[in-house]
């Protein structure tokens, strides 16, 4: 048999590449290591801070946003009347859009009429408007009311029962009624008008006296 032949420039090749992959792998594992390394000093550094800045900072936001609450409740909302006629369905809605009554209730009016060229006296006295009060004051005021009604000039003029509930998610109490445009003829005629809601008596301004009319106007 004959020897096999060893050629040197072959193995000494070899080996010059092993000795590469051996460098290649320790430069990896180095700089693996130096990546681990920086990672354990970030998170030592950041648990170094002090916990108490956050906190302080979020108290600042709710601060702000509790000034920022009262200065919206306290703030008075003129309401103004809209209009809208849908033809398809023969209708004319109008409605007087949130007007504050004091600085913890508001009121809105909405009227839902056909629309006919000629309307009755009779029918034009039978029209009522879906009254909604919004009181914000944090109390539970009108959940066992029973009625609204008014005084005009000395006069009492019935109003309507009502309904009431609590809004938990807005943290209001909402109270709904309806009241004829009679009533409300009355309410906007008058020198002087109160209303009394539950317990709690109101008297109703000239602003909002106009706005009653200008309501009533439009519908009509």
């Amino acid at each position: 048999m004959k020897n096999p032949v060893i050629n040197r420039n072959q193995i000494s090749d070899e080996f010059s590449r092993n000795q590469n992959y051996r460098i290649y792998g320790l430069v990896i594992i180095l700089c693996l290591f130096a990546c681990f390394n920086l990672e354990i000093h970030g998170q030592l550094k950041q648990k170094s801070k002090p916990k108490d800045a956050p906190a302080a900072q979020t108290k600042t936001s709710n601060s702000n946003q509790s000034s920022d609450n009262q200065k919206t409740d306290g703030q008075n909302k003129i309401g103004k009347i809209t209009v809208k006629e849908d033809e398809f369905a023969s209708k004319k809605t109008t409605a007087l859009t949130e007007h504050s009554l004091s600085p913890v209730l508001t009121i809105t009016l909405k009227c839902v009429i056909d629309i006919k060229a000629n309307r009755t006296p009779m029918e034009k006295y039978l029209d009522f408007a879906t009254v909604e009060f919004t009181s914000t004051s944090g109390k539970v005021e009108y959940l066992h009311a029973r009625e609204i009604n008014f005084l005009v000039d000395g006069k009492s003029v019935r109003g309507n029962q009502i309904n009431s509930f609590i809004n938990q998610q807005k943290g209001v109490e909402n109270v709904i009624t309806t009241l004829g445009f009679d009533v409300l003829m009355k309410i906007s005629q008058g020198s002087e008008v109160k209303m009394k809601l539950g317990e709690n008596v109101f008297v109703l301004d000239a602003d909002f006296k106009k706005l009653v009319k200008e309501f009533i106007d439009a519908a009509q």
